[in-house]
C-alpha cells in the first residue's frame, strides 16, 4: 500500500512539472495596427499633339491632363510620358505643368521605381514625371513637354499614372493592361509616324510604305513581357481637299518587339482631282 502510494505521488509530481514548464521554443507575442480604406481612381483623361505627324527636327508639344475619379484624395498620384525612342534629355523640355510637386525629366541611366513599388531599374532610356500631392477627386491636372524629334521613322510616348498612399504604396494605376514599360508597368502608347509624299496624276494610282517601330522597352524580370504591337484600322481623318481615295493594304500587321514594319498604303486620284498639293492626315490605331 505504501510502495502503491509512493509511486502514485511521483507520476502526479513529474506530470505536474510537465505541464507548466515551456519549451524553449515556445513563445507568444500580440500587436495591432490600423488599416484604412481608400478609394482612388486615377485616369489619364486626354492625350494631344501639336502636330499629326513626324517632321524630322521639328519640336512637337505633347498635353497630358490627368484626374482622380475619386471619392477620396489621393495622398500622391503622378503623370508620367515616357520616351522609349530614347532622345537626348537635351531635347526634352518641360512646358507647365499645375502638378503641386512640379515635374522633371529623368535622363537615361536614372534609377527609378519599378512593378508599383516592387523594386528599381536603371532606366533605358529618359522620362518625364510630375507628381501631385494630396490630389483632391475631380480635379484634372495637366503636364505640357516639348520634344524635338529625330530622323526616324517612328517615336511613341508613353502615358501613364499612378496613386499611391503617403508611405508611397501603391494604390491604383492607369492603364491596368497595354504595352508594358521599362518599369514593368502598363502605359497607353501614342505614335507619330514620319510624314509620306508622293506624286500620282488625276486617275493614277501609287502605293506608299508607312514604317511603324514598336521600340523595345526593357521590362525586368517579374513584370509581363513586352507585347507585340498589332495594326486594326487605318483611317483618314482629313482628306484636305484630296480627291480620290487612301486604304491601309495589310491590315492585321504585327511588329514584335524591338522591331520594325511596314504598313502598306495606296493612294487613288479621282480622274477629276485638280492639279495641287494636298496635305491629308490619317488615323492607324490596334492593340494592345
Amino acid at each position: 500500500m505504501r510502495k502503491s502510494t509512493f509511486l502514485i505521488t511521483c507520476v502526479l509530481s513529474i506530470l505536474s512539472i510537465l505541464a507548466v514548464t515551456p519549451t524553449a521554443l515556445s513563445w507568444e507575442g500580440y500587436g495591432g495596427g490600423t488599416v484604412t480604406a481608400i478609394n482612388v481612381a486615377p485616369r489619364i483623361v486626354s492625350v494631344t499633339f501639336d502636330k499629326t505627324f513626324l517632321e524630322p527636327g521639328s519640336w512637337v508639344t505633347i498635353t497630358v491632363k490627368a484626374v482622380n475619379d475619386g471619392p477620396d484624395t489621393a495622398p500622391f498620384q503622378s503623370i508620367h510620358i515616357g520616351l522609349p525612342f530614347d532622345p537626348p534629355s537635351s531635347d526634352v523640355v518641360i512646358v507647365s505643368t499645375d502638378l503641386s510637386e512640379g515635374a522633371k525629366v529623368y535622363p537615361k541611366g536614372s534609377t527609378l521605381g519599378a512593378l508599383y513599388g516592387r523594386g528599381q531599374v536603371t532606366s533605358k532610356y529618359p522620362i518625364v514625371e510630375g507628381l501631385q500631392k494630396n490630389w483632391p477627386p475631380g480635379t484634372i491636372k495637366t503636364l505640357v513637354v516639348k520634344v524635338k524629334l529625330p530622323d526616324v521613322d517612328t517615336v511613341a510616348f508613353d502615358i501613364k499614372t499612378v496613386a499611391a498612399d503617403a508611405s508611397w504604396n501603391v494604390l491604383r494605376y492607369y492603364p491596368s493592361s497595354g504595352m508594358v514599360d521599362q518599369q514593368g508597368e502598363y502605359v497607353s502608347t501614342y505614335l507619330l509616324l514620319r510624314k509620306f509624299a508622293v506624286s500620282l496624276p488625276p486617275g493614277g494610282t501609287a502605293d506608299v510604305n508607312v514604317n511603324i517601330v514598336n521600340h523595345n522597352r526593357y521590362p525586368p524580370s517579374g513584370a509581363p513581357a513586352q507585347p507585340s504591337m498589332k495594326v486594326d484600322s487605318f483611317t483618314v481623318t482629313d482628306y484636305g481637299g484630296f480627291k480620290g481615295s487612301i486604304t491601309a493594304l495589310n491590315l492585321g500587321l504585327s511588329i514584335s518587339p524591338g522591331s520594325t514594319n511596314t504598313l502598306k498604303v495606296r493612294v487613288s486620284a479621282a480622274s477629276d482631282c485638280p492639279r495641287g498639293t494636298y496635305t491629308i492626315q490619317y488615323k492607324v490605331s490596334g492593340s494592345p
